[in-house]
């Protein structure tokens, strides 16, 4: 029985393809499209479907949850004994599938493998197909923040002037992007109100919270 069990999942094995692309992921390409093909090799007609996908190690589909980064279409198929049909997704390369990865994409070396996993009900084992994969920018609203972020830490108490420095210089064009442009400001002013005040200011020793006299 368990020979026979084993031979069933070596049959799934072969009768299970992914394929993905563009297999080389520049820094133009926005998105990769996978289409998996499936055949029943059975003798009886089986409903299969797929229950994850990992995109470098990251979940971006759960059959089970929601909020998922992708959609496979369609949901499930029935397929006769000899027949074969295909699933399809797309993974968008965006801000939103880097939130779902342990790696930085922006920080790997050109051509870094990455590994595209589906895991299907019939079988234990993934469906693999690897693309490689070029340091994806970070948008410019990441950029501003993480470039700010860096320069206060550097200089915790010349703030003013880091910013100032950052826009006149021109580092990031932070004229030419209105969001940009209020992400500084805001990022400033935050950083402003959290200053300590000086030893020589005044204090008042009267504050109540949630007094509103």
């Amino acid at each position: 029985m368990k020979k026979s069990y084993n031979s069933n999942l070596q049959q799934w094995r072969d009768g299970v393809e992914m394929t993905c692309s563009p297999e080389f992921v520049s820094e133009d390409v926005d998105s990769v499209s996978c289409r998996i093909e499936v055949e029943n090799l059975d003798s009886m007609p089986v409903d299969i479907w797929i229950t994850d996908v990992y995109f470098a190690g990251g979940k971006i589909y759960d059959r089970t949850e929601g909020d998922n980064l992708i959609a496979p279409n369609p949901e499930s198929l029935m397929l006769n004994p000899d027949y074969s049909e295909i699933f399809t997704f797309t993974i968008p390369i965006n801000g939103e599938l880097q939130k779902r990865v342990p790696v930085d994409l922006s920080d790997i070396d050109l051509g870094t493998p990455i590994a595209i996993k589906a895991y299907l009900n019939r079988l234990k084992e993934p469906v693999t197909y690897v693309v490689k994969m070029n340091p994806r920018e970070k948008g410019i609203t990441e950029e501003v923040g993480d470039y700010i972020a860096g320069k206060v830490s550097e200089d915790s108490w010349g703030t003013a002037e880091t910013i100032a420095t950052i826009i006149v210089t021109g580092k990031i064009a932070v004229e030419t992007n209105p969001s940009v442009w209020f992400l500084t400001i805001y990022t400033w002013a935050l950083i402003e109100s959290m200053k300590p005040l000086p030893p020589d200011t005044p204090r008042d020793n009267n504050l109540i919270v949630g007094d509103e006299t």
